[in-house]
């Protein structure tokens, strides 16, 4: 997963018990994150896995 926003590859984490993936854009790191980003973006995994197959068939 890469992030449309800053183009980092984004983490796995868990939330509530659920599998998501996030990105910070750079906090912490040696990226500089964009000029006026969102703080995080953030998306669950059984959401994705829903939208694949529509993806793939493109």
């Amino acid at each position: 997963m890469v992030c449309g926003v800053c183009g980092r590859r984004m983490d796995a984490h868990w939330v509530r018990g659920r599998t998501g993936y996030r990105c910070r854009h750079g906090r912490g790191g040696g990226t500089r994150r964009p000029k006026d980003p969102v703080p995080y973006i953030s998306v669950r995994e059984d959401h994705l896995l829903e939208l694949l197959p529509g993806l793939l068939a493109t």
